[in-house]
C-alpha cells in the first residue's frame, strides 16, 4: 500500500507538469514586463503560452475515475519574457504536492525545452522534457526517476476556453505508455484577459497605423475617444476635430508599417508605445518615428486618449545646441 501510494503522489506531482502549463495569472499577478515580453515570443511559444496559461482551480482525477485530490496551478510569464514558469500547490490523498517548472524557447535547436523540479519524488531533483504543439493540443514529454525506477511519462493539454483538460501517461522507456491519471483545470473569467488585452491593443495600435496612411477616417475615429488629444511631431497640439482635419487634408502619400509596441497596464488604463516607419510613395523616401499613447477600457472597447509622435533624428543634440547659439 505504502509503494502504491508513493508511486501515486509522484504520478500526481507530474501530472503538475500538465497544469503548469495553464497557469497565467489574474489580473492582479502578471508584471506588465510580462506581458510586453510575450508579443517577441516565437510563434510556436506563443501558441503555448497562449493555450497553457492561467491561475487553475484544477481537480485530480485517478485512473479509477474517483477525485484524489484539489489545487490551484499559476502559470506566469518570467520577466523579460525569458521562459514560462509553473507554481503548483496540490492535495493529494490528503498530502502536499508541490513542485516548479519553466519552459522555455531553445533559439539554437529551434524547439521549446522545460525543466520540472521536485525533489520529493524525483531522484534527479529536476528532469528535463520537451514541448510539442500537436493540434490544437500542447503535449509535454519527458523521463524521471524515483527510488531507482526510471519512467517515460506524456502528457496531452487541451484547452476549450476557460476549462483545461490534461491526461498523463506514464509507463516503461521505449515502450507504450498508459493514461493512470487526468486533470480537469478552470480558470477564472479574468485569467487570460492580460494576454488577450495585450493583443488586441498591439492589433488596435498597428490598425491605427494604417487607417492614418489610409486616410481611413471612421476607422480612426471608432479607435479615438472623444477627448483625444495629439502631440505631433512638429510640437503641435491638436483635439480630435482638428488632428481628423488634419489627416483629412494631408497632402502626402504614405505607408505606415508598426512594430516594437510595448504595452504597460494600470488597472483598465494601458500605455501603449511603439515604432512606425514611413515610406513615402510618390519617392519612396523613408522616415521613422517613436511615439506613445494612452488608451482605456469602455464599454465600447479601448480607446485611445492621447498620443505623442517624434520623429527619429540621431542628430537632434546637434540640431538643437545650433538653433540655441
Amino acid at each position: 500500500m505504502k509503494s502504491t501510494r508513493l508511486f501515486l503522489i509522484a504520478l500526481v506531482a507530474v501530472s503538475a507538469l500538465g497544469v503548469l502549463a495553464h497557469a497565467q495569472e489574474s489580473s492582479s499577478v502578471p508584471t506588465p514586463a510580462s506581458q510586453l515580453d510575450r508579443t517577441h515570443l516565437p510563434p510556436e511559444m506563443r501558441v503555448v503560452a497562449d493555450t497553457l496559461a492561467g491561475k487553475w482551480s484544477i481537480t485530480w482525477i485517478g485512473a479509477d475515475g474517483r477525485v484524489i485530490g484539489e489545487g490551484e496551478e499559476l502559470w506566469k510569464l518570467a520577466p523579460g519574457g525569458s521562459a514560462l514558469i509553473e507554481e503548483n500547490r496540490s492535495k493529494v490523498h490528503g498530502a502536499s504536492a508541490e513542485d516548479y517548472a519553466a519552459i522555455w524557447w531553445n533559439n539554437k535547436t529551434q524547439s521549446i525545452r522545460g525543466i520540472w523540479c521536485d525533489p520529493t519524488i524525483n531522484d534527479e531533483g529536476c528532469s528535463g522534457f520537451t514541448v510539442t504543439v500537436e493540434g490544437k493540443d500542447v503535449v509535454l514529454a519527458g523521463e524521471w526517476e524515483y527510488q531507482g525506477k526510471r519512467q517515460a511519462w506524456r502528457e496531452v493539454f487541451s484547452r476549450s476556453g476557460s476549462n483545461m483538460t490534461q491526461v498523463l501517461h506514464v509507463g516503461d522507456p521505449g515502450k507504450d505508455l498508459k493514461p493512470v491519471s487526468t486533470i480537469r483545470g478552470t480558470v477564472g473569467d479574468d485569467g487570460n484577459d492580460r494576454i488577450t488585452d495585450t493583443e488586441e491593443l498591439t492589433n488596435l495600435a498597428t490598425d491605427a497605423g494604417t487607417a492614418y496612411a489610409a486616410r481611413d477616417l471612421d476607422r480612426l475615429k471608432r479607435l479615438t475617444a472623444d477627448d483625444y488629444v495629439q502631440t505631433d511631431v512638429r510640437g503641435g497640439v491638436l483635439n480630435k476635430e482638428q488632428w481628423s482635419a488634419f489627416v483629412r487634408d494631408r497632402h502626402s502619400e504614405l505607408m505606415v508599417e508598426t512594430d516594437d509596441v510595448r504595452i504597460q497596464f494600470y488597472g483598465e488604463t494601458a500605455i501603449v508605445s511603439g515604432h512606425w516607419k514611413y515610406t513615402r510613395k510618390e519617392d519612396g523616401g523613408i522616415s521613422d518615428s517613436r511615439w506613445t499613447s494612452v488608451w482605456t477600457r469602455s464599454s465600447e472597447g479601448w480607446k485611445r486618449h492621447a498620443f505623442q509622435n517624434t520623429y527619429v533624428n540621431a542628430n537632434a543634440d546637434r540640431c538643437s545646441t545650433e538653433a540655441a547659439r
